[in-house]
């Protein structure tokens, strides 16, 4: 089965099309989620939790018990915050260590060398990669 690339979201009394690319972070409103897009802003009654379920696990890591964030939009991070073009969110402590588990970061405390071992040298770019993690899309973003 083919990666979903777009959703159908309910607003102003129609299904409009969303391109998951344009997704810059989903925050957590009680029952509802505010969705923060490079063009616009929405309110949808969806919680975060059911995000978590089809935004593609490759693509989104939950950063705290209110966001979830594009990774490929992500511009830093450090121990504390994310950092988007507009945004600077939180990171929980439940969730300090879900971002650095699904990048790779050069230099540093936390560089493991066991990704240069096991990967192609022309493969690893000079900054940041996604890290392509094989398991079942049964289970939700952590």
């Amino acid at each position: 089965m083919s990666e979903k690339k777009f959703v159908f979201i309910r607003d102003s009394g129609r299904n409009v099309k969303l391109d998951l690319q344009r997704i810059l972070y989903v925050e957590a409103r009680k029952n509802y989620s505010y969705l923060v897009t490079t063009e616009k802003n929405f309110m949808v009654l969806t919680p975060l939790k059911d995000w978590a379920f089809f935004l593609p696990q490759h693509s989104f890591c939950r950063i705290h018990r209110a966001y979830i964030v594009a990774i490929d939009k992500i511009l830093s991070f450090d121990r504390k915050f994310v950092y988007l073009p507009g945004a600077e969110l939180a990171i929980g402590e439940q969730f300090k260590n879900a971002l650095s588990e699904k990048v790779i970061v050069i230099g540093g405390e936390t560089w493991n060398r066991q990704y240069v071992e096991n990967a192609d040298p022309p493969s690893l770019p000079s900054f940041m990669i996604q890290l392509e993690k094989a398991s079942p899309r049964s289970r939700p973003l952590v």
